[in-house]
């Protein structure tokens, strides 16, 4: 890894009040939600978006999904979703993400996902290496 480190891809959205429980507060299970489409934002930019790997037969299966919530999010509030490339092998990937306040910066969780990449029939399968050289150019 360089002395700069991974590229950081950053994503805003605004908690809806659908994500929300009955005290306004965001729903744990809406996190994986947003690592979802902070990493399908992070791929599309990095010029390899899902729609293609799966036009090419490939998809990202989630192997492993960690979150540590720290602080509530609240209806309304906007937030900034930091997604980061820890990890590359040949045949899976690990993201990294940040979820903070944006208006303070504050940390209000963090987490990772592991994803192997799988053909057609489900099986796990390497990388191709222009995907490969793309993938570890962002973990650099």
């Amino acid at each position: 890894m360089s002395a700069a480190g991974p590229r950081v891809f950053e994503l805003r959205l605004r908690v809806r009040y659908a994500e929300t429980d009955g005290m306004r507060i965001v729903h744990h299970a809406n996190y994986p939600v947003y690592f979802e489409e902070a990493r399908s934002e992070l791929s599309r930019e990095a010029g390899l978006p899902y729609a293609m790997m799966e036009a090419e037969g490939y998809a990202m299966a989630v192997a492993e999904i960690n979150i540590r919530y720290l602080r509530p999010a609240i209806y309304d509030q906007e937030l900034v979703v930091r997604t980061t490339v820890q990890k590359v092998g040949s045949r899976g990937v690990t993201f990294g993400y940040d979820v903070l306040l944006a208006d303070t910066d504050v940390l209000i969780a963090t987490g990772s996902s592991k994803h192997v990449l799988v053909d057609q029939s489900g099986n796990p399968t390497r990388f191709p290496p222009a995907w490969l050289e793309q993938l570890r150019a962002l973990s650099a």
